[in-house]
């Protein structure tokens, strides 16, 4: 007798038979059905059911056929005596047609059923859902996915996700209940060879209901001999073998990897006497495969972004060229991890950290000056203390990050006339990857957090209605169109890549036009009566001209700037839109 699969959904036809025979210390109550009634998808039934009895009611069983097919299963229901509750069973059937399933006590004949339904399944129909899959570890190279692994052992991190686009919820715990070799949703490597299928993958989803999607964690850890230009792949499946999304690619041995401020991963091959140089790009080091062989070796660091992070694995000993304290993580935790904000920084994944700090300095200081020093900064990590460094040496009273000294403001997405409205920040903590606007005394600024969870890089960003505030915690080339922080005039320019490349420092933050770029030059940071404000100031025009368009989209002449006025001739009295804004000729 086949194990059963679980049947659910919503309209299914039921025909309850009330039977002669059966435990009469249960009730049967109402009934409801969900599904989407196809063939080898789950489909599952609920049930009322009051225990009248005595004593403790532990199991039930069920089973079905239409002449031809059969499947069946026990389950223990456990219902105390007196106690009401909604059962379900589950079941999947392989194929299409009427089906009566009868329910009943394990140890009772099948002719005397708790209570009988019918169903009339249909043929199968694939479920609507959509896969996505991401992975960490690959390097783009002339278009093809490079795996790079140590001595033959290679790790597989990254995410898939499903969206159900169906109209009936997916059961995949049902499935993982009632199939003895197999899974709902799942990824395979594939050809397979000696893979190890980890725990995220076991009992992976419950239930994806319509329009929910859901993410999950990849890790694949397996070893083969590289075959040149032999093509893996990485593919993940939903039951009954539906592939909803794949990636190919190839591997490559090599010693270590690291991780570029792109987030790319290349080898770090061992050079004579058994030397690990460390290159100026490698934001983050994994030298885990050299302890897999005992090699003894030593690092050049010479060469080394102060920033760079080093995953060491789980020996005591920190191999020579660096000390314990320089950036080294052991099994995902750090004693001290220490961030200049002038270099660039990047973590490819989270890790602990007991202490961690982040020296951040303003552009243009000069200790010698008293006034407020203003500008952007992005955190790599949840700061709960910051100090000044010429003020004090050591961690101060916090002031929720506003007092007389440090005053730190948010951007909040809400715009009014020509005023980007920002906010100060009065919290007791300030979040990773927020982008803020910050004033200060020149001196440079300590952040600093105890026991904290280091997150992976990600683009920082606060979303408003007219403009972006975007930041990194690398150097990029600023866009067209971006407005970027420069201290010494205290404002936002926009940047134009016609003219020259400007580049950003890291950890900083610039804001983006969303509707009407090109307006205005500069974006002139803080009112000074109103510090809680940014002013947007048209002092002077980028263009000498701007276009002129009808409310219907349709381009109707073109305006002169002058002096910061639009003026325009040859338009009929109405309402145009000029540069996003709408404009009225009398």
């Amino acid at each position: 007798m086949k194990k059963s699969l679980i049947l659910s959904m919503i309209g299914l036809m039921l025909n309850i038979v009330t039977a002669s025979g059966g435990n009469p210390g249960l009730v049967i109550g109402e009934m409801r059905m969900e599904g989407n009634g196809c063939a080898k998808l789950v489909q599952r039934l609920h049930v009322e059911v009051t225990n009248i009895n005595s004593e403790e009611y532990r199991y039930w069983a069920w089973r079905a056929e239409n002449g031809q097919e059969e499947y069946g299963i026990s389950e223990e229901i456990i219902l105390a005596p007196g106690e009401t509750k909604w059962i379900t069973i589950d079941m999947i059937f392989e194929k299409e047609g009427h089906y009566d399933v009868y329910v009943t006590e394990p140890a009772a004949a099948w002719e005397e059923p708790l209570f009988i339904y019918s169903v009339d399944i249909s043929e199968y129909k694939a479920p609507r859902l959509k896969g996505e899959i991401q992975l960490d570890m690959l390097e783009q190279t002339d278009g093809g996915n490079i795996l790079y692994g140590d001595f033959n052992h290679f790790r597989i991190t990254g995410t898939f996700t499903v969206t159900n686009k169906d109209e009936y919820t997916y059961f995949g715990w049902g499935h993982n209940q009632v199939l003895a070799d197999g899974y709902p949703i799942a990824c395979y490597v594939n050809p397979c060879y000696d893979t190890t299928l980890a725990d995220p993958f076991c009992g992976l989803l419950g239930e994806i209901k319509p329009g929910e999607t859901i993410t999950k964690d990849i890790l694949f850890e397996f070893v083969t001999e590289p075959e040149e230009d032999k093509e893996y792949g990485i593919q993940l499946t939903a039951y009954p073998g539906e592939m909803l999304a794949s990636i190919p690619f190839i591997v490559r041995q090599c010693t270590n990897t690291y991780w570029t401020a792109d987030g790319h991963v290349k080898p770090l091959p061992v050079k004579d006497n058994q030397v690990l140089e460390i290159p100026v790009e490698a934001l983050t080091v994994d030298m885990r495969g050299q302890y897999e062989i005992n090699t003894i070796f030593s690092v050049d660091v010479s060469q080394a972004n102060p920033n760079c992070l080093y995953f060491l694995g789980y020996l005591d000993n920190v191999p020579q060229g660096f000390s314990s304290s320089q950036n080294v993580i052991r099994d995902y935790e750090a004693k001290m991890i220490t961030i200049d904000g002038d270099r660039d920084y990047y973590s490819p994944m989270s890790f602990k950290a007991k202490e961690v700090l982040f020296n951040y300095t303003p552009e243009s200081i000069d200790p010698t000056l008293s006034q407020m020093t203003n500008g952007t900064v992005v955190l790599p990590f949840d700061a709960t203390k910051a100090w000044l460094s010429f003020a004090n040496d050591s961690p101060g009273n916090d002031a929720d990050f506003y007092g007389n000294t440090l005053q730190i403001f948010r951007y909040s997405g809400e715009n009014s006339d020509d005023e980007i409205i920002i906010e100060p920040v009065m919290d007791k903590k300030l979040n990773a990857y927020e982008p803020y606007f910050i004033s200060s005394p020149p001196s440079p600024i300590v952040f600093y957090a105890e026991n904290a969870m280091i997150p992976s890089t990600r683009p920082a960003m606060t979303e408003g209605a007219e403009y972006d505030f975007i930041g990194f915690t690398t150097q990029i080339a600023a866009p067209e169109g971006a407005y970027q922080w420069n201290a010494d005039d205290d404002c936002f320019y926009l940047s134009n890549l016609e003219e020259k490349i400007t580049w950003t420092r890291p950890f900083t933050a610039m804001m983006y036009a969303k509707n009407f770029p090109y307006i205005y030059d500069k974006l002139v940071l803080f009112n000074k009566k109103e510090p809680s404000k940014i002013d947007a100031v048209s002092v002077v025009s980028s263009e000498n001209s701007a276009a002129v368009y009808s409310l219907s989209g349709q381009r109707v002449g073109t305006a002169e700037v002058n002096e910061g006025r639009l003026t325009a001739s040859g338009l009929r009295p109405g309402i145009y839109i000029v540069g996003g804004k709408k404009v009225i000729v009398k």
